[in-house]
């Protein structure tokens, strides 16, 4: 199996017209594969090359007046879903991660998600992904609702066979690239 050190090396690779030219086939693939219209969707602030969420994510805010973005909790290894209304909400947190403002009035409970759009270094044909090794993202989606939707944004050569998950592994119920979506 390709290493997440290789596969994320591969990301930053990436020429800009390269980047640029995969992220738009993506998001468009993005918009023709998901409804969002009307639902909670939570997704992320791409850094380090990821998928680039940011048309996805004002698209999402436009459409529906917010989106939940995670702050990750390093002590419990955890994910806090905070609902934001503009970009301007977000910050880098001290990893350089771009989260959003930690304000207890935005915080919201895991059960008001109904979408939830995930990173991952390495996804599968089966639709298992792996992250970075922490387990933050197998441990929030182990705790959402069996109704919610799971998105991988992948870039293809990203994409491998088997990645051998592990019973603590969730699977995406879509995976979207730059070649369309597989789904379950």
């Amino acid at each position: 199996m390709i290493s997440r050190k290789t596969l994320i090396s591969m990301r930053k690779s990436l020429s800009e017209k390269e980047y640029i030219e995969r992220n738009e086939l993506i998001y468009t693939n993005f918009l023709n594969a998901i409804d969002f219209s009307g639902k909670s969707v939570m997704s992320y602030c791409s850094f380090n090359n990821e998928v680039d969420t940011k048309k996805i994510n004002q698209d999402i805010i436009k459409k529906n007046g917010n989106i939940i973005l995670p702050k990750s909790n390093w002590d419990t290894l955890g994910l806090i879903p905070y609902k934001i209304s503009c970009q301007k909400e977000v910050i880098l947190s001290k990893y350089g991660i771009p989260e959003p403002l930690e304000k207890k009035e935005n915080l919201i409970s895991k059960e008001e998600i109904d979408i939830v759009i995930v990173p991952g270094v390495i996804f599968d044909k089966n639709l298992f992904r792996i992250g970075y090794g922490k387990g933050f993202y197998d441990r929030f989606l182990s705790g959402l609702r069996p109704d919610v939707l799971k998105v991988g944004l992948a870039y293809d050569f990203q994409i491998i066979n088997d990645s051998h998950p592990k019973e603590h592994d969730i699977a995406m119920d879509v995976l979207i690239c730059e070649n369309g979506f597989v789904d379950l």
